[in-house]
């Protein structure tokens, strides 16, 4: 049992680095162009149909990672925002960042 739990483990992670590497090819290919993530891994869903538990680990780790970059693009922004408002007097990063995590 424990054999073939970790043999198809290792084929999983074979899966999700095959289909990460495969996605990170198209967004260089697409550089500068909007990319299409999701119709992108629907299409290798079509294509790989015994890949589906891969696939769906990349998508959901994209979704995650796309969700932190939009929080820290947001969180620059307002800090941004911050120090120029505060320009010529002295802006406490810490103490902003601080007031962010509590909100």
């Amino acid at each position: 049992f424990v054999a073939g739990r970790e043999k198809s483990n290792k084929k999983r992670n074979s899966d999700v680095q095959t289909i990460s590497n495969e996605l990170a090819k198209m967004k260089a290919k697409a550089a500068g162009t909007e990319f299409d993530t999701d119709a992108f891994l629907e299409e290798l869903r079509e294509k790989h149909p015994d890949k589906g538990d891969a696939i769906k680990f990349v998508a959901g780790r994209e979704k995650s990672n796309k969700k932190r970059n939009s929080d820290v693009q947001t969180i620059s922004n307002e800090l941004a925002k911050m120090k120029a408002k505060a320009a010529g007097t002295e802006f406490d990063t810490d103490a902003f960042l601080e007031e962010l995590r509590e909100k």
